[in-house]
């Protein structure tokens, strides 16, 4: 039971820590015809204490101008759950997205479930 609790507490510590450290390094991106773009970053990672999903995250919104000048930031808690295992899901709110296996491109939502659920290969 101990080791458990341990390795739980280490798993969130070291999600955190992630999350913190990409909070320059968004997972998403999406770009616009006047050379706008979005950015979307995790502020806020936790293993989810909904035993239906994996994790629990917040997300912040950039938008930058022509010339990478941050125009807006958006401050609000932006709250999703991720669910590695099939069936793939991103939940924001009481929406569930469920993710296909064959993604459009450009889908943010795709984009955070594969920051959390595919592990890198070395």
């Amino acid at each position: 039971m101990r080791t458990g609790i341990t390795c739980a507490f280490v798993v969130q510590a070291l999600l955190v820590s992630a999350s913190n450290a990409q909070e320059d390094q968004p997972f998403h991106t999406s770009y616009f015809a006047d050379e706008t773009t979005i950015s979307l970053s995790v502020t806020v990672a936790a293993t989810s204490l909904d035993p239906e999903y994996n994790f629990d995250v917040q997300v912040a919104l950039t938008e930058r101008g022509p010339e990478g000048q941050i125009r807006f930031i958006d401050h609000s808690a932006h709250l999703a759950k991720v669910r590695c295992a099939a069936p793939k899901a991103v939940m924001i709110g009481q929406s569930e997205f469920m993710l296909s296996d064959s993604p459009e491109p450009g889908d943010w939502k795709q984009d955070l479930w594969r920051t959390f659920c595919l592990l890198p290969v070395s």
